[in-house]
């Protein structure tokens, strides 16, 4: 399993310090990128991710749960 940060944050600078208070070991899709643009439209559009922190846990591209952070809680 691969979990990627797609982060909602102002600047990189934002994103690294959030990154650092959690602990995140995981990879992150750069701030200003194409794809942090578009994930974050397919989060809001066809994921329905409405709020952060969102925690949508897909399988070969099919949705398995949009509640993946109250799962893992």
């Amino acid at each position: 399993m691969e979990i990627i940060f797609v982060s909602s944050d102002k600047s990189e600078a934002e994103m690294m310090q959030y990154m650092e208070e959690v602990k995140m070991p995981w990879l992150a899709v750069p701030i200003r990128s194409e794809a942090a643009t578009a994930l974050k439209q397919i989060n809001r559009e066809e994921l329905g991710v409405k709020g952060i922190p969102a925690l949508v846990i897909l399988r070969d591209g099919q949705i398995l749960t949009k509640e993946g952070r109250k799962d893992v809680q």
